[in-house]
């Protein structure tokens, strides 16, 4: 089975930033959403990423991660925000990394998500958020946050539809580009 996994994070780096958010869409299912707001303790993000590494770790066995960047961004920063707390890191599923088959595939102008669903002219398309909602969401402000799950929970189910309109590419390079 397919996990369709995002994660919005307060840093582009894990040394001075946490996980707001993350999102995993099953194939089958309902969206299962991790939300810092939800969490308490020393660090909004332990609790989070403990629940989101279990959660991410039933799909090593027969199951499929699917994400975009996610092997040089999402699970690095993952696991290094659980190396920082002195937890594990997480179990390794089979991954397919989107943005692989995009660069190595197509000749496009960018190779972010965003482009590719509007070459693609996918059904959902990304949303956009302003830097002065990142902020509020790095307070962790309600309303904030809710916009930033919004934006994650959009992001995975355009990463599920660019998914469906790349698959006649991904087994060429699957055993390349394993994590």
């Amino acid at each position: 089975m397919h996990a369709f996994v995002d994660i919005e994070t307060s840093n582009l780096n894990a040394d001075f930033g946490e996980v707001l958010c993350a999102v995993i869409k099953p194939e089958r299912g309902k969206l299962v959403v991790f939300r810092a707001d939800e969490y308490t303790g020393s660090s909004t993000d332990l609790g989070m990423l403990v629940d989101l590494r279990t959660a991410l770790e039933e799909y090593v066995d027969g199951g499929v991660w699917v994400t975009w960047y996610g092997k040089r961004f999402d699970i690095p920063f993952l696991d290094a925000r659980l190396l920082f707390h002195h937890e594990r890191p997480i179990r390794k599923a089979m991954h397919e990394d989107l943005f692989y088959i995009a660069k190595f595939r197509l000749v496009l102008s960018s190779r972010r998500l965003d482009s590719v669903a509007r070459h693609l002219q996918t059904k959902t398309q990304k949303t956009r958020l302003e830097p002065r909602l990142w902020l509020s969401a790095l307070r962790v402000e309600k309303g904030a946050m809710d916009e930033v799950v919004e934006h994650c929970k959009l992001d995975v189910k355009v990463l599920s539809e660019v998914y469906e309109k790349l698959k006649p590419y991904i087994d060429t390079l699957r055993r390349k580009h394993a994590v």
